[in-house]
């Protein structure tokens, strides 16, 4: 039998804390506590027609952490992802899943965080990252911005570039 995570519309397994998805209903979401997580974060924009405006009594009626973050998935800003970052640094360890629509946000976002935090290479990253989605140029923009200038010196940037 699958459980609740398992059967998360784009589920992906980010690490042993770490889940991922796009979004999910409503009864999934309350159903997540049951599951050992603890919070959720939301990097999806409100007005989407796939958001839930009563995500958030629905998560933290559970008994869950909420945390919203929206970003334009046309227009994802280096701010974003910096909250982003600070939220899955303040709560190291705690089990969470985030999603947005289709988990590319959160694919993207988490490529990076895996590179800034967790020791992974670009190249492993990026990787992960194509294997699901091939970004769109904003999202290729944001990347680079954020870590190909600080890695330089590693092989391969012109091809990692090109793959985004």
């Amino acid at each position: 039998m699958r459980t609740v995570l398992e059967s998360l519309p784009d589920f992906r397994l980010g690490s042993a804390d770490i889940w991922t998805s796009g979004q999910p209903d409503l009864v999934q979401l309350a159903s997540l506590a049951a599951e050992g997580i603890q919070w959720v974060i939301n990097l999806g924009v409100l007005d989407s027609p796939y958001a839930h405006p009563e995500e958030r009594q629905v998560v933290e009626s559970a008994g869950m952490d909420y945390v919203h973050i929206p970003v334009l998935f046309n227009h994802p800003k280096q701010a974003d992802y910096l909250k982003f970052e600070a939220e899955l640094l303040r709560r190291a360890g705690q089990r969470l899943l985030i999603h947005c629509v289709r988990n590319f946000r959160v694919s993207a976002f988490l490529t990076l965080y895996r590179v800034r935090h967790q020791g992974w290479s670009r190249e492993k990253a990026l990787d992960a990252l194509t294997t699901f989605w091939r970004s769109e140029p904003a999202w290729s923009e944001l990347l680079e911005s954020l870590f190909f200038p600080a890695m330089k010196s590693q092989s391969h940037s012109a091809q990692a570039a090109s793959v985004l």
